[in-house]
């Protein structure tokens, strides 16, 4: 039985980091870590829901979006981090 929905994307909250007072996580695209800004909308069982991008910002880029791969483990990770 459902008792409500959430839509959005299912992120684990070890994956969350604050950078400069921002939440978000950090991905990787290519070799590149990048950070992205998330919207928390709901935790549970060790995960957010976060809220889908919206596709009409002017700063979409910098927010999760579906299909990015995020890293949930890292040590000394910032944006544009090249890694092998």
């Amino acid at each position: 039985m459902v008792k409500s929905s959430f839509p959005g994307y299912r992120v684990p909250v070890s994956a969350v980091r604050i950078v400069d007072g921002v939440k978000g996580v950090y991905i990787l695209r290519g070799s590149k870590v990048l950070f992205r800004k998330i919207e928390p909308l709901f935790e549970y069982d060790g995960y957010l829901i976060v809220k889908e991008r919206d596709e009409s910002a002017g700063d979409r880029a910098s927010w999760l979006a579906k299909n990015d791969f995020v890293i949930v483990k890292g040590k000394d990770l910032y944006d544009g981090k090249i890694v092998n």
